[in-house]
C-alpha cells in the first residue's frame, strides 16, 4: 500500500461517524454492506464465485478464511433449573440470536459440519478468540492490544504450519504427455509433475520441514523423491517425468507428496484422469495450433535434451 499501512487504514475506517451506510445505485436499487448478517463470513459466496470463474475446475486446493476476532462464549453449557425472564425471555433470546448471526465463526463451524474429514484438511480458518469481549467498531485505541494478541496466538498455532504445507504442496501439479493407452489390460498414463511457483524456493521450504519427500499414487509409492535435481539449470523450471497405470480413465486417483508420516495431495486431486485429458484437449490434439507440443518447455534446449535423456534412462517409475 502506498503512503500508509493496513493498520492506519483500519484506524481511519473505524472512526467514521456513519458505520455501514447504504448505497443507492440508479436502476438497481439500494444496497448495504455484504457483511451485514448474510455474508459476515463469505465462505459460501467465495465458493460460488470460484465455481463461476472456473466452472471446469474441482474444489479449491486450499481454502483460507481470515476472521476478525470472536468473543469467547459467556453462556454456561449447563441448563438452568429455574426460568430467568431477564436471560430466557423472548427479548434476550432475540438479541442473542441477532448477535450470533454476525459471528463468522458460527458459519464456519456449520460449513465444516457438512464436509467429510478428508475434505476438511484443505480448509483453514485463522481467527482470534478475545476473552475480554469484542471491542467497539469505533474503538481505535484497541489496535495495539489486538495486534499483540494476534502475534501471541500465531506462535502457538499449528494450523499455520499445516496451511503453509498445503499451499506449498498444491503448487505442484500433474500434466499428461499423451492420451492414456492400454497396456496389458490396463491404461498407462505418461506425464510429468511440474510446479507453478518458483520450485527451488518451494523445495527449500519443504526441506526445512521434513526429508525425504516422496511422490505417491494413492497408497503406492512411485519411487520418486522431490529434489532440486529436477529443476532445469537453464530455465529454472521443475519437471519430473512420471508414469503409472489406472484401470479406467473415470477412476478417481490421488497424486500426493508424503513426508513426516502425512500425505499432502497435489493440485487438482483427487480427480479422474479423464478430467486431465479433457482439460488439456488430448482428444483433439491434431489440428490445434501447436498439435499439443509442450509449450511450457518450448524454447529451452536444455530441458528438451534432459527430457529425452530421462525417457531413455526410464527415470520415471512404472507403477
Amino acid at each position: 500500500m502506498v503512503g500508509g499501512s493496513i493498520l492506519g487504514l483500519s484506524n481511519i475506517t473505524l472512526t467514521r461517524h456513519s458505520l455501514f451506510p447504504t448505497i443507492d445505485i440508479p436502476g438497481l436499487g439500494t444496497f448495504q454492506d455484504g457483511g451485514m448478517r448474510r455474508h459476515n463470513n463469505p465462505i459460501n459466496l467465495a465458493l460460488s464465485e470460484a465455481k463461476h470463474l472456473w466452472p471446469n475446475c474441482p474444489s479449491p486446493d486450499v481454502f483460507i478464511s481470515l476472521g476478525t476476532g470472536s468473543e469467547t462464549g459467556s453462556q454456561s453449557p449447563v441448563v438452568s433449573k429455574f426460568r430467568n425472564v431477564l436471560l430466557d425471555g423472548w427479548l434476550p433470546r432475540v438479541y442473542r440470536s441477532v448477535s450470533s448471526s454476525f459471528e463468522g465463526q458460527n458459519n464456519w463451524k456449520e460449513f465444516l459440519g457438512i464436509m467429510d474429514e478428508k475434505s476438511q484438511a484443505q480448509y483453514f480458518r485463522f481467527d482470534l478468540s478475545i476473552p475480554s469481549g469484542l471491542p467497539r467498531l469505533d474503538n481505535t485505541e484497541c489496535m495495539d492490544r489486538l495486534s499483540s494478541l494476534v502475534r501471541a496466538n500465531i506462535s502457538s498455532d499449528r494450523t499455520q504450519r499445516d496451511a503453509a504445507i498445503s499451499l506449498l504442496a498444491t503448487s505442484f501439479f500433474f500434466c499428461l504427455d499423451t492420451k492414456p493407452k492400454y497396456f496389458s489390460g490396463l491404461l498407462q498414463c505418461v506425464g510429468s509433475i511440474r510446479c507453478r511457483a518458483p520450485a527451488r524456493d518451494v523445495i527449500q521450504c519443504l526441506d526445512k520441514i521434513s526429508t525425504p519427500k516422496e511422490f505417491y499414487k494413492d497408497a503406492i509409492n512411485l519411487g520418486l523423491q522431490l529434489t532440486t535435481d529436477d529443476i532445469c539449470q537453464y530455465c529454472d523450471r521443475y519437471f519430473r517425468p512420471v508414469r503409472f497405470i489406472v484401470r479406467d480413465v473415470k477412476d478417481t486417483i490421488t497424486l500426493s507428496l508424503r513426508f513426516g508420516g502425512e500425505q499432502h495431495r497435489l493440485s487438482a486431486f483427487p480427480n479422474k484422469i479423464q478430467w486431465f485429458a479433457e482439460q488439456q484437449g488430448l482428444e483433439w490434439s491434431f489440428g490445434s495450433l501447436d498439435h499439443r507440443v509442450d509449450s511450457s518447455r518450448r524454447g529451452c534446449p536444455m530441458c528438451e535434451g534432459q527430457q529425452a535423456g530421462r525417457l531413455r534412462k526410464r527415470k520415471h517409475a512404472d507403477i
